[in-house]
């Protein structure tokens, strides 16, 4: 499964799930500085409101989400730099199995 952030990447290479929330993976291929995520509930096929849920630095390409929602919820990324950030990525989701 992979997330592309604007003409560069953020691939989100997997969405682990444990009982200590979901971990995701990617590589940042474009040296973005930071990596900003977001969260939402999804409710069948559509992810609701996105709030943010962290944002790490560049160097880092894992998260676990310390506070994991009851169902499945969609995650998105974008990569920033001292000029700006990428668009998000399309979402993709963790919870029930997929």
């Amino acid at each position: 499964m992979k997330l592309i952030v604007g003409t560069a990447a953020l691939v989100l290479s997997g969405c682990g799930t444990s009982t200590d929330g979901p971990t995701l993976t990617w590589q940042n291929n474009a040296q973005y500085s930071t990596v900003e995520i977001e969260r939402a509930a999804r409710v069948g096929n559509e992810c609701r409101t996105w709030h943010p849920l962290a944002t790490i630095p560049g160097t880092q390409n894992t998260y676990r989400d310390p506070h994991p929602l009851q169902g499945p919820a969609c995650y998105r990324l974008r990569g920033c730099t001292r000029t700006g950030c990428s668009a998000f990525s399309q979402p993709r989701w963790k919870g029930a199995p997929h």
